[in-house]
């Protein structure tokens, strides 16, 4: 796609238009991330596959309250990635426009882990083991057993760019430039 030319001129750049600009893009760019979700990735960069069954969603599950009878079905369908609550997704946020500047992000201290791969030490609670050996009375689950015997597991997610680009993002971002600065 070529890209086309467009004249900006200086009269149309001033604080307010800046802001607007900036308020607008991150606008944008949250919309863009939050459709990364559903399309599973950033054009070339598709997200892998969720674990299943999902263990760390089932160990924090269980690490909640008490359980007994049957996990829930979401930790052992093949679903997309990153969506079993949609916690992460509904966690994309734009901030307010501070000193030129404006940040698109998450609260979420998972989502670093998940856009880089870093590995989580999850530990096995004792809530956990009660909640397991429950399930297992009930002759459930018995791919819970092993972890029973151990103190922690290590997850090590696939890195999955939450906060990615692509050529849409480009597109938008100069749309949004020709909205904000008209010449």
């Amino acid at each position: 796609m070529p890209f086309d030319v467009f004249n900006i001129e200086s009269k149309t750049i001033t604080p307010e238009s800046v802001n607007k600009f900036l308020r607008s893009w991150g606008l944008e760019y949250r919309n863009l991330v939050k459709e990364a979700f559903d399309n599973q990735g950033w054009s070339s960069n598709s997200w892998a596959p969720r674990m299943v069954p999902n263990v760390a969603g089932i160990l924090n599950f269980l690490d909640k309250e008490s359980r007994s009878g049957n996990l829930p079905n979401r930790f052992f369908d093949n679903r997309p990635a990153l969506q079993d609550t949609g916690e992460l997704k509904n966690s994309i946020t734009v901030s307010p426009v501070e000193n030129d500047s404006i940040t698109v992000g998450t609260n979420k201290e998972y989502a670093r882990k998940q856009q880089y791969g870093i590995p989580s030490v999850i530990p096995i609670t004792a809530k956990m083991k009660a909640n397991i050996l429950l399930l297992l009375k009930e002759g459930k689950y018995k791919f819970l057993k092993p972890y029973l015997k151990k103190s922690s597991i290590t997850i090590k997610p696939t890195p999955r760019t939450i906060f990615g680009w692509n050529d849409k993002a480009d597109e938008v971002l100069i749309d949004t430039i020709r909205k904000n600065f008209k010449s």
